[in-house]
């Protein structure tokens, strides 16, 4: 039996773009058994820290074995970096999802209707989940009970019988979709003084890796240098107050992208934690929350987007929520959870 569940890779396709670079600003972590290769391609790879992941320059910056937007040690690159831009959790299962905000992957398959979409598995991301599932192969077993004994222990605690909570799931999604004023203000953004490393990120063909920083009433788009820093600001715009127009194409994109998150345990585990610490009503309430943040982030930035591209005003098109989630989606995928990110 598959050790790993990829149904909701379904119907994706990718293909890296080399020239990107917006998945090498961070600092992966490279595991023990792979420290070795790397300092052999790259001796200076860890830093003078001799630390168990690889520095990010200072301000933002890109990942230290980046140059020009290729990766200085492809080869010997760590386990993180080979399973981008998919993604493990661990929870009452061993779930497989992808980072939505990669420009590799093909997010028209959001789109439930659409005529193409294959019913069988992903493509182009062979390497990618071979990886990811060494890595869960080599997991301690011990962590690994942690997660399950903690989603359990939560669900419980939440009166939840079904592990998958598949009830709670199917109460959310059957609420009309009504993005909330409070999320469409976008109003979690970090600003530049939380940090350049801590802002949400996009690639844009034009500019390169861009950052969203909150900035009072509105929000900044800047333009990140792979060594650090601001290259250049891009523009201002103000918050969203109301929720904008959506072309039918629009729409059903981002139908597709809220069936998408109700089927990531990673935003059940989130949505647990919420309700955990919220108390009643529960979590089925506390999902319908958890939903509403991405997607009123998501039209905002989408907004943001189209702005960017000279055209504002009127309704929003398939198009800017497509790049409303490419800019939105890393930023919540990693939220804390009653299970384990791998």
């Amino acid at each position: 039996m598959e050790r790993l569940d990829t149904s909701l890779l379904d119907g994706f396709r990718f293909a890296c773009r080399p020239t990107c670079g917006l998945c090498c600003f961070a600092s992966p972590h490279v595991p023990l058994e792979e420290r070795a290769a790397l300092l052999a391609a790259v001796p200076d790879a860890l830093g003078a820290a001799s630390g168990d992941h690889v520095p990010a320059r200072a301000g933002g910056g890109a990942c230290r074995l980046l140059s020009l937007s290729r990766c200085t040690a492809h080869a010997a690159r760590p386990a993180p970096c080979r399973e981008f831009p998919v993604s493990v959790h661990l929870g009452p299962r061993a779930q497989a999802t992808l980072v939505l905000s990669c420009p590799g992957l093909d997010l028209t398959a959001l789109a439930p209707a659409r005529p193409d979409r294959s019913p069988a598995g992903p493509v182009g991301l062979e390497t990618e989940l071979a990886a990811a599932r060494a890595t869960l192969d080599r997991l301690d077993p011990r962590a690994e009970r942690r997660a399950r004994r903690g989603w359990r222990e939560a669900l419980d605690a939440l009166g939840v019988e079904d592990p998958l909570a598949l009830a709670e799931r199917r109460e959310a999604a059957a609420t009309p979709l009504n993005v909330s004023a409070t999320a469409l203000r976008d109003e979690g953004l970090p600003d530049e003084a939380d940090g350049l490393e801590n802002l949400p990120l996009f690639h844009d063909d034009r500019f390169g890796t861009v950052a969203i920083a909150g900035s009072g009433a509105e929000v900044d788009l800047l333009v990140l240098r792979e060594s650090g820093g601001v290259d250049r600001r891009l523009a201002t715009y103000p918050r969203l107050e109301r929720r904008p127009a959506l072309d039918p194409s629009a729409s059903e994109i981002l139908e597709g992208y809220r069936a998408h998150l109700l089927a990531r345990d990673g935003v059940v585990g989130a949505a647990a934690l919420r309700a955990l610490e919220a108390g009643p009503p529960g979590l089925s309430a506390a999902l319908g929350l958890e939903v509403d943040a991405v997607l009123g982030a998501t039209l905002a930035r989408a907004a943001w987007r189209q702005q960017l591209e000279g055209r504002s005003g009127g309704s929003l098109e398939a198009a800017a929520v497509l790049a409303g989630i490419r800019a939105t989606d890393a930023d919540f995928l990693d939220r804390p959870t009653v299970g384990l990110w791998l």
